[in-house]
C-alpha cells in the first residue's frame, strides 16, 4: 500500500473513532466489493476514493 493511502486511512479511523486496522480492512473490503485490484498504484487510489464516500456517508448519518 502506497504511504499516501496509508496516511489517509489513518486520518479516517482518528474521524470514525476506529482503529486504524479496521480502517484498513473496510478498505480492503471495499475494494474487493468494487472489484478493485489494490496491488496496482492507481487502483489503491481509486479504492480511497470510495472510502472517502463511505466515511462521508457514516459522518453525516
Amino acid at each position: 500500500m502506497i504511504e499516501r493511502v496509508e496516511k489517509e486511512l489513518k486520518g479516517l479511523a482518528n474521524r470514525l473513532q476506529i482503529e486504524e486496522n479496521e480502517m484498513v480492512n473496510k478498505y480492503n473490503e471495499i475494494a474487493s466489493a468494487n472489484g478493485i485490484d489494490v496491488s496496482e498504484e492507481r487502483q489503491q487510489l481509486v479504492a480511497l476514493t470510495l472510502v472517502r464516500n463511505h466515511v462521508r456517508g457514516v459522518l453525516s448519518s
